[in-house]
């Protein structure tokens, strides 16, 4: 996994990839998923740093 800074979709919680932690997934029995470690979002996206000028 990498570790990109990401920023959750729910809470803007800004976090590295490799700290959301393990879920298990709503919908597909047996299976998980990863999560904000705030909120339990499933959804984020990625922070990339500003161009320098």
């Amino acid at each position: 996994m990498s570790d990109n800074t990401v920023k959750c979709s729910r809470c803007r919680n800004q976090h590295k990839e490799s700290e959301r932690v393990l879920a298990p997934c709503k919908w597909l029995k047996g299976a998980s998923t990863m999560v904000c470690p705030r909120c339990r979002c499933t959804s984020y996206y990625i922070v990339e740093p500003a161009p320098a000028a």
